[in-house]
């Protein structure tokens, strides 16, 4: 039987105090803002947010025809125009800055901000050519395929940087951060033969140079200058995508993507295809140093898992965020079990992976229709914030159990937007849900570093209500932002009498359970770190305390459920 330390116990025993406070804040929505479109041919789609130290959202997309942003106005050059905008800490837009060119299309996919609070964009274009600012990028192919591009704009809205890359044939910029010397590095895809990142040229390992080419992945170093720097490169004789990437404190890349190539090579790392025949995609995530040389790789071996997001915490390990689909999936150790016993709809998961390459930690959410998975960020203690949408009458995130607003469990039911919260510990702690009658497409998730300031974007084209704050169905697809002011404790339900009080705690065998006066009969669960049930015990009728069997649990941290109150039980 393992033992628990005196230091693993107080570690414990802390956690279980950080994370049910005597009184617990029910989370509040404290703003919410939405774009106006002025025509069926207007649209705006956020892709990216992120918090700047003064309290500031900027976010960043792309929109066409005539948009307002609060009191400020954009009206795209051609069919599709890039924009990066900043709204103040009580989410009232504060600045909003446009590029773009005639006849061409700018899509902005990723954002970061540095120290000072300028905006660092990435993304793709086409058209033959575009501006930012007074500088203009000219595509290699004439117009009719992508390039990639980095922009830099300044924390008074000025376009102070640009710079493309790529060859005739198409590349995509998927996402983006900065190191610490300020560098852009930048992942994505390309398809043709070769792609050009100024003097380096990466060459594909299956340049079909006729009809569909197949995509390679690529991670590329943009100087402050301008210049770059360094440039990476993966694939397999398949379509091979990178769809995001992190940087830590040392300059060490953190990859995610998908690879339909019977294998594919990390420098030294080859990875194989679950299906070598390339009918399915296959999870990657991989490692590249500050050197420029792959040093770590690693892949799923049962189910269709499909990263989408990635971030590293303080302690340097690799947070991943995404999908899966298939009846479980695996990471190392960790098999995850779909909701949906014929694996046919999606499940998001979270998993953790340390600095040596091994899977730590991994955890499913999600009902019995399709789930997804948006967008993934990272408080300083390195808790998860995870949004995203669920189909169907509801979604479980361990405990939590979040209902549909229009929950018909047929082809007729809409998404709801997610937004959820995953201790270090491995624990679903906090799940909140927004929308109304229809579906909406949440985009992108950012928090602060003292975990109180949550804010979500994404997009609706049908009525939408986040808390108290309702939207009417616009003309065209449109935009909003809203901010969360905490997800740090209990359910969406949470109020102070909705603690399950537990003692003695840690617990030996069992524990005495104070219930709810006011609750209804509900029986007992107990989840394990995993979100499974592991236990259940039936409450007796007008029964305010219960004496808990935990004989036989595997010591750690539980959490203990009764109707919509919850506790965490140390098991020794």
């Amino acid at each position: 039987m393992r033992i628990i330390t005196n230091c693993l116990r107080a570690a414990l025993i802390a956690s279980l105090f950080t994370a049910l406070p005597a009184t617990v804040q029910a989370q509040s929505w404290q703003w919410a803002t939405a774009a106006t479109t002025t025509s069926n041919s207007s649209n705006v789609t956020i892709t990216a947010t992120a918090l700047d130290g003064a309290g500031n959202t900027v976010v960043a997309g792309y929109f066409s025809g005539t948009v307002v942003l609060g009191t400020i106005t954009l009206t795209s050059t051609g069919g599709i125009d890039g924009f990066v905008g900043r709204l103040s800490s009580t989410g009232v837009w504060t600045q909003a800055v446009r590029a773009g060119g005639s006849g061409a299309a700018v899509y902005i996919n990723a954002l970061a901000l540095d120290n000072a609070g300028n905006a660092v964009v990435a993304g793709n274009f086409t058209g033959s050519t575009i501006s930012f600012g007074t500088t203009t990028l000219t595509n290699a192919g004439g117009g009719s395929t992508t390039d990639i591009f980095v922009a830099r704009l300044s924390s008074a809205g000025a376009w102070t940087q640009a710079v493309r890359a790529g060859t005739a044939r198409s590349e995509s910029a998927a996402s983006l951060a900065l190191d610490a010397a300020g560098h852009a590095v930048v992942g994505g895809t390309f398809y043709g033969p070769t792609a050009s990142f100024g003097t380096t040229v990466l060459t594909n390992a299956s340049p079909v140079s006729a009809g569909v080419d197949t995509g390679d992945l690529f991670i590329a170093h943009l100087s402050p200058a301008g210049t770059w720097t360094q440039v990476s490169g993966a694939g397999g004789t398949d379509d091979d995508a990178l769809n995001a990437l992190a940087v830590d404190a040392n300059g060490t890349v953190s990859a995610v993507g998908y690879f339909k190539s019977p294998t594919i090579s990390f420098g030294t790392t080859t990875l194989a295809n679950i299906f070598p025949q390339g009918t399915v995609s296959t999870a990657f995530v991989a490692r590249l140093s500050s050197a420029g040389a792959w040093t770590q790789a690693t892949a799923n071996t049962t189910g269709s898992p499909i990263p989408t997001e990635v971030a590293i915490d303080g302690s340097g390990n690799t947070v991943v965020a995404g999908f899966f689909f298939g009846t479980t999936t695996d990471f190392g150790p960790f098999t995850l079990t779909n909701t949906n016993p014929n694996g046919a709809s999606g499940d998001i998961f979270v998993a953790r992976l340390n600095s040596s390459g091994t899977w730590t930690q991994a955890i499913r959410a999600g009902g019995t229709d399709d789930d997804r998975n948006a967008g993934l960020s990272l408080d300083a203690s390195g808790n998860a914030y995870v949004t995203g949408s669920f189909r169907g009458p509801s979604a479980a995130f361990g405990a939590i159990t979040l209902t549909n607003a229009n929950p018909a469990s047929n082809a007729n039911s809409k998404t709801d937007i997610f937004v959820a919260r995953l201790s270090t510990n491995n624990i679903w702690t906090s799940a909140v849900r927004a929308g109304g009658l229809e579906s909406e497409s949440p985009t992108d998730i950012a928090v602060n570093s003292a975990s109180n300031r949550v804010v979500l974007t994404g997009q609706f084209s049908n009525p939408l209500v986040i808390g108290p704050f309702t939207f009417p169905a616009p003309p065209n697809t449109t935009a909003y932002v809203a901010q969360l002011s905490d997800l740090t404790l209990g359910s969406k339900h949470a109020t102070a009498q909705e603690l399950v009080s537990l003692t003695p705690n840690p617990a030996h065998g069992s524990a005495q359970l104070a219930l709810p006066a006011a609750a209804s009969i509900h029986p007992v669960l107990v989840f394990d770190a995993l979100g499974r049930e592991v236990r259940r015990q039936t409450v007796p009728a007008r029964s305010t305390t219960l004496t808990l069997n935990v004989a036989g649990l595997t010591p750690g941290l539980y959490v203990v459920r009764y109707g919509t109150a919850t506790g965490r039980l140390v098991v020794e």
